[in-house]
C-alpha cells in the first residue's frame, strides 16, 4: 500500500506530498504522518525550504466528516497549521484541482501560495451546520478584510483561484504545474530569510472602520439565532478585536460547540446519507463500454418525462413504441416540453436543435440492438424479437412484479434491473434501483452513473417487487386513514406533519398521488397489517364522487392554481366522532408521533429484512422523496435525537387504537438496549 505522505528532497527543498486518493481527505492517519514528515523537514539540515502539495485529483478536500460525529483525534488540523505557520523553514503551498475546507486551511497557514489558475477555493462548513476549525476565521480577514473574508465563509462558495475577489490569497498564479513555481519560492524566502506568517499580515485591518462597517452591516441583517453564519460572524469580528493566539482560542470554543449543535449533526447526516448512497456495489472492475445511448421501450407517459431528463444530461435517446400512432406521439410531446424548455429561457435555440438530433422516436425494435442501455416500461406485449448486444443493460421501470418476472417474459437472457423512478421525476431527485445478486457490479454502478447525472440519488435494493417508497407510503397514508377513523381531521393530521418537518402532510400528498392509487395500496396495506376497521369507505366514497385527487381538483382538498384549501363540504364524508374515539382530542405532537411511529415501524421491517442497504437510505427516501426537511436529516434521525424510548411509549399508546402502532420487535429490542438507527438513543 502507497504511503499516505511522501517527502522528496531536491535541491535544498523538501516537497511534502499527500497521497491518499481520490482527493487527500485529512483522515487521523493523515494527519499523523503528515505531523512527522513536517517534523523530519523541519529538522532535516539539507532542507531549507518546504513545499506542501497534493498527489492526484486534489491538493485537499478537508476532513472527513464523519470523524465530526465522534472525538476529534490528535493532531487536529488547527495543530498541523500552527506547526505549519511557526516553521522555522518557509513554507508554500502548491494547489492544484480543489482546496476546501480544511484543505485551504493548511494552506492559508503556509507563508506562500502557488496555484494552477484552474484551482477551486472554498469554505464550504457553513454548508454544515459548522464553521471553520482551524484558524480561517483569523487568517482569511488578516489577508482580505472583513468583507471579502465574509463572503468566502458565509457562502461556501467555491471560487477559482484566478478570480480577483481572492487575488491576494495567491502569492502566484500559474498554468503549469505549481510544484515548480512553489519549489522556487521556497528557495528565494529561504535565501532572503525574510518571510511573512498570516498572523503577520495585516492588509486586511488597514481600514478598521470600513472593517467594523461591514461586520455590523452583517449583524443588522442577522436573527438572534443565526446558527452557524453568526457565529463566524462573531469570530470574523473577534480577528480585529483579539490577540491572534486567543482569536484562535475563540474559534475553537465556538467550533466545538457548533460541533455538537443539533443543526450540525442533521446537516452531517443528510450530507453522509447521500455519500453512502453513491457507494456503488462491490464489482471487478470499470465497463468497458459506457452508457451514451439510451433506447426507452414502450407507451406510458412518464417515459416522456424520462427522456427529457435524459436528452437534458446529454444522453441518446431512441423511444420505440409498438405502434406508430404512440412513436409519433411521443415524438410531439417531448418537441412541445423542450420548446418549452426554451420558452422558460433554460435552453436556447441551439440546444434545441442538438438535443433534438439526440431523439428518435420509432417503431423499430432493430434499434434496440445499438443501445448500452434499455429501460422497459413493462407496457410492450410479449412476442418482438428482442435482440440486445452482449453488454447492454436491461431495466424495468415500476415493475408490477419483479424485474426477473419482466425479463423472462420478453425472452431477454441477461439479468433485469428494476428501476422506480420517483413521480414526479421532474421535482423528486430519487430513485431506486433494485438487482438480482447475479447482476455484475459494474452494470449497476453504470446505471447509478446515469442517475447521478440526471442530478438524482440512487438508493439500492435486492431485486423485489414494488419499492420502498411504496411501503413507506403505505405506512403514512395508513397511519393518516386510522386517524382519520378515529376522528381526527384531515387538516389537523396535515398540519401536525408541517410541524414535524414535512413539507406537505399525508392528505395533501394523497391528493397529489391520485385517491384511485392511494386507495389500492392502502387495501394491500390493510390486509397486511390486519387493521380491524380499514377507513378506506371514505376513500371509495371521495373516488366514486369523482374526487379523485389534484387532477379532478378536489380530494381532501380543493385545488385552485396549485394552491390548495380546505374544504367544509369535505365533512360529509367523513366517519362521525363520538365518545370512544380519541381524534377530537388527540394532541399535535401525538399525531405527529402516529404518522412516525408508522415510519418506524415499516423502517424496522425493511432493515429487518435486508430490503434496503442502511437506514439512512431510508431517511434519504423520506427527504428527497416525500419532502422531509433535509435540514433535520430525516425522520430517523430525529427520533434517534429525541429519544426514540419516547416515540416507543407514544406507539404503546397509539397500539390500542390500531396494530398498525403495535412497536415492530426491532424496535422493541432496540428500546431495551439503549440503541437508535445511528447508535445510541437520547433517553
Amino acid at each position: 500500500m502507497a504511503e499516505q505522505v511522501f517527502t522528496t528532497v531536491k535541491d535544498g527543498v523538501g516537497v511534502i506530498t499527500l497521497n491518499r486518493p481520490p482527493s487527500n481527505v485529512l483522515t487521523p492517519e493523515l494527519r499523523l504522518v503528515l505531523d512527522q514528515h513536517l517534523d523530519q523537514a523541519m529538522a532535516n539540515p539539507d532542507v531549507i525550504g518546504i513545499v506542501l502539495t497534493g498527489a492526484g485529483s486534489s491538493f485537499c478536500v478537508g476532513v472527513d466528516i464523519a470523524e465530526y460525529n465522534d472525538l476529534l483525534r490528535h493532531p487536529w488540523v488547527s495543530d498541523l497549521c500552527t506547526k505549519i505557520e511557526n516553521s522555522p523553514k518557509p513554507i508554500v503551498a502548491a494547489m492544484h484541482a480543489s482546496a476546501l475546507g480544511a484543505g485551504l486551511e493548511l494552506a492559508l497557514a503556509a507563508h506562500a501560495r502557488v496555484a494552477h489558475a484552474d484551482t477551486r477555493l472554498a469554505m464550504p462548513d457553513i454548508k454544515l451546520g459548522m464553521i471553520p476549525g482551524a484558524g480561517a476565521t483569523q487568517r482569511l480577514p488578516r489577508i482580505l478584510g472583513a468583507q471579502r473574508a465574509l463572503e468566502i465563509l458565509l457562502s461556501g462558495q467555491v471560487f477559482p483561484a484566478s478570480d480577483p475577489r481572492v487575488a491576494r490569497l495567491i502569492t502566484q498564479l500559474t498554468q503549469t504545474s505549481p510544484v515548480d513555481g512553489a519549489c522556487e519560492l521556497a528557495l528565494k524566502l529561504a535565501h532572503s530569510g525574510q518571510w511573512k506568517t498570516a498572523r503577520d499580515k495585516c492588509a486586511g485591518f488597514s481600514d478598521p472602520v470600513s472593517y467594523q462597517a461591514s461586520v455590523n452591516g452583517l449583524k443588522a441583517q442577522m436573527s438572534p439565532h443565526s446558527g452557524a453564519a453568526g457565529d463566524i460572524l462573531r469570530c470574523v469580528e473577534s480577528a480585529q478585536l483579539l490577540p491572534f493566539e486567543q482569536g484562535l482560542a475563540f474559534e475553537r470554543v465556538v467550533f466545538d460547540d457548533r460541533i455538537a449543535s443539533p443543526a450540525a449533526r442533521c446537516a452531517r447526516h443528510y450530507l453522509m446519507a447521500e455519500k453512502y448512497a453513491a457507494i456503488p456495489p462491490r464489482s471487478d472492475g470499470a465497463r468497458e463500454t459506457p452508457i451514451r445511448q439510451i433506447a426507452l421501450l414502450g407507451t406510458r407517459d412518464r417515459l416522456g418525462e424520462l427522456a427529457v431528463l435524459l436528452l437534458n444530461a446529454g444522453f441518446g435517446v431512441n423511444i420505440t413504441c409498438a405502434e406508430a400512432a404512440d412513436a409519433q406521439a411521443f415524438d410531439a410531446w417531448i418537441t412541445r416540453a423542450l420548446q418549452n424548455l426554451v420558452k422558460q429561457g433554460k435552453w436556447n435555440e441551439a440546444q434545441f436543435a442538438q438535443r433534438m438530433t439526440q431523439l428518435e422516436c420509432s417503431t423499430s425494435f432493430a434499434n434496440l440492438a445499438q443501445s448500452d442501455l434499455i429501460i422497459d416500461d413493462g407496457s410492450t406485449p410479449p412476442g418482438r424479437a428482442i435482440d440486445l448486444r452482449g453488454d447492454a443493460i436491461w431495466c424495468v421501470l415500476e415493475p408490477e412484479t419483479t424485474a426477473k418476472t419482466r425479463a423472462a417474459e420478453m425472452a431477454v437472457k441477461k439479468p433485469a434491473i428494476g428501476l422506480h423512478a420517483y413521480q414526479p421525476m421532474s421535482e423528486r431527485q430519487i430513485v431506486e434501483l433494485s438487482y438480482p445478486a447475479q447482476q455484475g457490479g459494474s452494470d449497476v454502478a453504470a446505471v447509478m452513473g446515469v442517475v447521478r447525472r440526471l442530478g438524482k440519488s440512487a438508493i439500492l435494493t435486492p431485486l423485489q417487487a414494488g419499492s420502498i417508497r411504496g411501503g413507506l407510503a403505505a405506512a403514512f397514508y395508513g397511519a393518516a386513514m386510522q386517524l382519520l377513523h378515529h376522528g381526527v381531521s384531515p387538516y389537523a393530521v396535515d398540519a401536525a406533519a408541517r410541524e414535524i418537518g414535512f413539507t406537505a402532510g399525508p392528505f395533501a400528498l394523497m391528493d397529489r398521488a391520485g385517491l384511485p392509487q392511494v386507495q389500492t395500496r392502502l387495501e394491500k396495506y390493510a390486509t397486511q397489517h390486519a387493521l380491524a376497521a380499514s377507513p378506506d369507505a371514505v376513500l371509495a366514497h371521495l373516488v366514486k364522487d369523482g374526487r379523485v385527487g389534484r387532477s379532478s381538483g378536489q380530494g381532501f382538498y380543493i385545488h385552485v392554481d396549485g394552491q390548495l384549501h380546505e374544504d367544509p363540504a369535505l365533512a360529509q364524508y367523513l366517519p362521525l366522532p363520538n365518545r370512544s374515539q380519541a381524534g377530537p382530542n388527540m394532541s399535535a405532537r401525538l399525531i405527529g408521533s402516529a404518522l412516525v411511529g408508522a415510519l418506524v415501524n415499516e423502517a424496522a421491517r425493511l432493515l429487518e429484512g435486508n430490503h434496503i442497504r442502511r437506514a439512512s437510505d431510508i431517511d434519504l427516501i423520506l427527504v428527497k422523496g416525500f419532502g422531509y426537511s433535509s435540514a433535520m436529516g430525516g425522520p430517523l434521525l430525529q427520533v434517534d435525537m429525541s429519544g426514540l424510548f419516547y416515540l416507543f411509549k407514544d406507539m404503546q399508546r397509539l397500539a390500542q387504537l390500531s396494530p398498525i402502532w403495535a412497536p415492530h420487535d426491532k424496535i422493541t429490542d432496540m428500546v431495551k438496549q439503549g440503541n437508535g438507527f445511528f447508535g445510541r438513543s437520547v433517553g
